[in-house]
């Protein structure tokens, strides 16, 4: 459910150039994925002399295997009536009718201060820096802030405009403001279901956030008619025709992930065989990452010649990678006191990461009994993951993966964290590519501190992988999460050379 909602699905209010024509107004919008009709969405708006209020709803259905979950968010967001800038926002998010999530933000000039509750996480306070009208753009289908921006744009008679604002589902992985940025296109005619024919105005949008968007809005008022994100399948079309809920599908949820992570591979056309036991790996690389820090060219076992770019969120990689197997060194000690202190960056519990929660504190003390050094204790917890986690797309925090036993990679490399920071010993998120099966696929692992003579030490808790870390990894990001731009077409990675263990191929 949390990767459902991680895309960028943005739907709008209904809005009017110059105000609106009461002092009530709504719309309702068809959501698609992978063209079928899977769900509605429909807000309306209050205003007033000093604030706007719009109120929004989103109904769908998921269907995970056997199971079905009704899936409502519901939103409000008060904003001020003259400049459209958001003020407070409230969203509770319900499964069968009960309470999954609550995040509200509350919003002012130069800062913004926002309480995240969601089951398994607790809840979390925190404060982020602003820059000058900066807008509130959450990212599910019940964003009703959408149109206040694009009746901004609309007014405003610009071809092009470029807006900071604030994502707040993702604020626990990424407290920071993104950019937005609208151009105007051609006009085009849309025949909707219900509605006559209209001539409309194509908005593109791109933003350091995600994929890009675009928008389709009647030329007379701005009211936003049509909404697409092609890398992600979906689509939202305005709809007066009231249909019932039962004329809707469920939403297959493995079917949409299946599609959106076979995005995140690229083949190559060289077999490598056994990845495990690939110690040499030479490539031309094309790449293009969405990146939420300093993308990484150089480790001690990595090198990169060639030119990578970094603005606003996108990193840019043309160049050859040189990629060696890298074998633990030893260490025969636990991190010192001052080395803690040093890094203790890397050892206080965060959202994705709870050390303080009760089953992280057991089992990290229980794995780490018997363990008399950093080097022993990184193996027993990314061993005791490898065998316990089942691989299951999730999406979810440390904790949520310890209790179900389910995870994709991020989700075991956050519980690696966790149990290690718990530890005493500092961790970090790591990520980039691996090499499996004829293609590399976007993939996190993570790496531990042991001591000032090892430094950073890569390990793969979803592979098992420890004492040698394969030259099948291609290292893009450190100390947080990236991922590979879901547009990056024409990304490429052509193998030079390469040499698994027992020998040169």
């Amino acid at each position: 459910m949390r990767q459902l909602l991680a895309f960028s699905l943005l739907i709008a209010l209904g809005g009017r150039v110059g105000g609106f024509d009461n002092s009530s107004d709504a719309e309702t919008y068809v959501l698609r994925l992978l063209g079928q009709d899977v769900g509605t969405a429909r807000y309306e708006a209050n205003f007033d002399a000093d604030s706007l209020r719009t109120r929004s709803l989103v109904s769908f259905r998921l269907r995970q295997g056997d199971q079905v979950t009704e899936l409502e968010l519901r939103g409000e967001l008060v904003s001020e009536t003259a400049s459209f800038l958001p003020r407070r926002y409230h969203l509770v998010m319900q499964a069968n009718g009960e309470e999954q999530a609550t995040i509200r933000v509350a919003m002012r000039a130069d800062s913004a201060v926002a309480s995240v509750r969601a089951a398994g996480l607790g809840e979390h306070t925190l404060r982020i820096p602003l820059e000058r009208n900066t807008f509130l753009l959450d990212n599910n289908f019940c964003l009703d802030h959408y149109q206040l921006l694009l009746w901004h744009f609309h007014r405003s008679g610009c071809d092009s405009s470029r807006y900071p604002f604030l994502v707040p589902q993702i604020l626990l992985r990424t407290p920071q403001v993104f950019h937005l940025t609208l151009r105007k296109g051609g006009m085009d005619t849309l025949s909707l279901s219900g509605e006559p024919k209209v001539s409309c105005r194509k908005i593109e949008a791109t933003s350091d956030a995600g994929p890009s968007m675009q928008f389709w809005v009647r030329e007379t008022d701005g009211l936003l008619l049509r909404w697409t994100v092609p890398a992600q399948f979906a689509e939202a079309l305005h709809d007066t025709s009231q249909r019932s809920r039962e004329s809707l599908r469920e939403l297959d949820l493995h079917r949409v992930l299946q599609r959106l992570i076979d995005r995140l591979y690229i083949r190559t056309y060289a077999d490598l065989g056994d990845w495990r036991r690939l110690e040499y790996l030479r490539l031309q690389a094309k790449l293009d990452i969405l990146a939420f820090g300093e993308p990484t060219r150089d480790t001690p076992w990595q090198g990169f010649q060639g030119e990578c770019r970094f603005s606003e969120g996108r990193a840019t990689y043309d160049g050859i990678f040189t990629i060696r197997m890298l074998t633990a060194p030893p260490a025969g000690r636990w991190p010192r006191p001052e080395e803690q202190r040093e890094l203790g960056r890397w050892l206080k519990a965060e959202p994705m990461t709870p050390i303080d929660q009760e089953e992280i504190v057991s089992l990290a003390d229980s794995l780490r009994r018997s363990c008399t050094s950093a080097l022993e204790a990184l193996r027993s917890v990314c061993g005791w993951i490898h065998a316990n986690i089942r691989y299951e797309i999730t999406g979810s925090d440390a904790l949520t993966c310890l209790r179900t036993r389910r995870g994709d990679c991020g989700p075991q490399s956050y519980l690696a964290i966790a149990l290690l920071r718990a530890m005493g010993i500092p961790a970090r998120i790591a990520g980039g590519l691996l090499y499996v099966g004829g293609r590399f696929g976007q993939h996190n692992w993570i790496e531990a501190w042991l001591s000032p003579e090892t430094g950073w030490i890569p390990a793969d808790p979803t592979t098992g992988e420890v004492d040698t870390f394969s030259a099948a990894h291609i290292t893009l990001w450190q100390g947080w999460a990236g991922a590979l731009h879901p547009e990056a077409g024409d990304a490429r990675l052509e193998v030079l050379e390469f040499r698994k263990a027992s020998g040169r191929e």
